[in-house]
């Protein structure tokens, strides 16, 4: 769904940057309060929306 655009070294082994781990987390989050890929990818919702309804999720 090219939420997340891998790469790899020359080894073979994938590599990521920050901005990388940030946007797994922010998968992450979005998946535990309810989101489904097609939507991050159609929308886009914001961390701090996320971040938001996670707040929301775990606080019921």
């Amino acid at each position: 769904m090219d939420l997340l655009k891998a790469r790899k070294n020359a080894n073979g082994q994938l590599v990521l940057s920050k901005l990388d781990l940030e946007k797994i987390i922010q998968i992450l989050a979005a998946k535990i309060t309810g989101y489904k890929l097609k939507d991050l990818k159609d929308r886009q919702p914001s961390l701090g929306l996320i971040k938001k309804d996670l707040w929301i999720y775990v606080n019921i």
